[in-house]
């Protein structure tokens, strides 16, 4: 078995790749909102495409 610090690092680790992979979505999501609201006000129709977890996605700003 792993001795405790090994599993508290472990735990610490895995807490922390955890957040900075939320971090990451959230910003993504946050500039998906913003090209979105950019490309209304240029009077367009904003056509977003996303797959899993917002990670891959593609934009298209038609009639702008």
């Amino acid at each position: 078995m792993m001795s405790s610090t090994k599993q508290r690092l472990a735990l610490i680790m895995m807490l922390s790749m955890t957040v900075i992979c939320l971090f990451f979505v959230g910003l993504n999501e946050s500039s998906i909102q913003d090209a979105t609201e950019l490309c209304r006000e240029a009077g367009g129709t904003p056509l977003v495409s996303r797959e899993l977890f917002v990670v891959n996605w593609s934009f298209r700003c038609d009639g702008a």
